[in-house]
């Protein structure tokens, strides 16, 4: 807990909060817009959500990830990251941000 706060509860603060900047001044609903807006602002356990019905892909993703942001720094870590995925991995994060942001 933090300061009494339950952990899910702090989690959907995050996610709302993420979700107001990345639709901060999106009036059309541009999903490059989004995208980038996203790339910037992604939640810490994106990978664990995205992945949710695959922890043994999300584990080796989230080791992945890890390593492109400590290589790339966080400015450089996502777009390495996705270009990295395979077609199928590619689809599901896109898919994740574009039905969750």
């Amino acid at each position: 807990m933090f300061n009494g706060m339950r952990k899910d509860r702090l989690d959907r603060i995050i996610s709302e909060s993420i979700r107001r900047v990345i639709n901060e001044g999106q009036s059309d609903g541009n999903p490059i817009e989004k995208w980038c807006y996203w790339c910037t602002n992604y939640h810490p356990d994106f990978i664990e959500r995205a992945w949710a019905d695959n922890p043994n892909m999300a584990d080796h993703l989230e080791g992945k990830f890890s390593m492109y942001l400590n290589r790339y720094g966080s400015e450089g870590a996502m777009p390495i990251f996705y270009l990295n995925l395979d077609g199928e991995n590619r689809r599901i994060l896109e898919n994740y941000v574009l039905n969750n942001y």
